[in-house]
């Protein structure tokens, strides 16, 4: 899953250094607003993990480029399914490209 992170990372022109990956199952909070502040995220991409679940106040389905206090969201499947579904990652591509002008 590294792997496939840092090749999608590569293709829009990012790094691991330029990314804070947070796994929300050892997260101490789970509130959209509270990691927002923490990593002043221009982008944040949830991998599985429904905005709902932050207790965001807006509901947006997977592969929708949302923008929402100045911070641009992008909702997907879990990268397991991601990497093992062309439709998935083509759908995942085109959103990217929208988000990181790539």
């Amino acid at each position: 899953q590294l792997n496939f992170l840092t090749s999608v990372l590569s293709a829009c022109k990012l790094n691991l250094a330029d990314v804070a990956i947070l796994n929300m199952a050892n997260a101490p909070s789970s509130l959209y607003k509270e990691v927002q502040e923490k990593f002043k995220s221009n982008f944040i991409i949830l991998l599985g993990l429904a905005p709902e679940t932050l207790e965001m106040p807006l509901s947006f389905p997977e592969f929708q480029v949302q923008l929402f206090n100045n911070c641009t969201f992008l909702y997907t499947p879990v990268l397991e399914v991601l990497e093992t579904d062309r439709v998935l990652k083509s759908k995942l591509w085109i959103c990217l490209k929208k988000m990181f002008g790539v």
